[in-house]
């Protein structure tokens, strides 16, 4: 049996898979965390808000295979789930995707699919595939993935434009986030990376922790990564989670929501692709 390593390293042999639309259609963006309880969830659904609000089509996808949550923050009872698309095979009109807001699209998941299939990176691979039809929908496709770096994830990695990596100012997080980006490295271009780090407590909080990481990926890996956002602990927003009430139903509007508002803005100014070409939001199905 291969270690983890090696079956990265047969997977980057065998294949590497480009993006499916390119500039022609929607923008793959992964959201990614090499540990967990880094708010990585939290931040693709405040995300697609945000862009959803500045009036473009979104698409999350719950890619997380072992625990997926963006359901529960979205207090939903998904009718199909990735999960149920892998172990299936096939995606002709198995379900609706749930509305959560105007523009906002959720393709939920649910459950453990470590035993439902084998060989993650084909099922990788075919999920990019199934996707692409709705690429001509939607002017982004945020995708929220399992903790850490597997088959899996890297497939989804290669595939996308551009991964915010999340993080927190903890150092044992920090040391995690430069493991994770040693381990990509020699299979992915680190310069899709962005670094949000979550959950400051001060405002030079992200810029110290963004300043610890760059120093050991440019001594040790001859890199450095952006810092893409800087998002302040705020409790409002954690007892919004605490209560699975997502903040955007309590009009919160904090400083958390205004640094989100910038990475939106940034995605945004690259231009729209799609807006307005979904007349019937609720009855998109996969």
């Amino acid at each position: 049996m291969m270690d983890q390593a090696s079956q990265l390293r047969e997977l980057a042999r065998q294949r590497q898979v480009a993006s499916p639309w390119g500039t022609a259609g929607a923008r793959m963006i992964l959201i990614a965390s090499a540990k967990g309880g880094v708010g990585k969830s939290f931040f693709t659904l405040a995300l697609g808000e945000r862009l959803a609000a500045r009036g473009l089509q979104v698409l999350l996808v719950d890619a997380n295979l072992r625990n997926p949550s963006l359901h529960v923050l979205s207090n939903i009872s998904p009718e199909f789930t990735l999960n149920q698309l892998l172990s299936i095979g096939k995606s002709d009109r198995l379900g609706q995707l749930p509305e959560l807001l105007p523009g906002l699209h959720l393709f939920p998941n649910e459950g453990n699919a470590a035993n439902l299939y084998s060989g993650a990176a084909d099922n990788g691979g075919f999920f990019i595939e199934e996707l692409q039809p709705l690429g001509k929908i939607y002017d982004v496709i945020l995708l929220d993935t399992q903790t850490g770096l597997n088959t899996w994830n890297l497939t989804l990695i290669q595939a996308v434009q551009r991964v915010y990596l999340i993080t927190i100012p903890d150092p044992t997080a920090i040391i995690d986030t430069y493991l994770f980006l040693k381990a990509v490295q020699p299979f992915a271009d680190l310069n899709r990376f962005e670094l949000v780090v979550n959950q400051t407590l001060t405002e030079k909080g992200g810029e110290e922790a963004h300043e610890k990481l760059n120093a050991a990926l440019k001594h040790f890996l001859n890199h450095g990564l952006p810092l893409g956002a800087s998002i302040p602990f705020d409790l409002s927003v954690r007892n919004c989670l605490n209560d699975q009430v997502f903040p955007w139903q309590r009009q919160v509007k904090s400083k958390v929501r205004r640094a989100v508002q910038a990475v939106a803005d940034e995605i945004a100014r690259q231009g729209t692709l799609h807006s307005g070409s979904l007349t019937n939001k609720s009855e998109v199905t996969l």
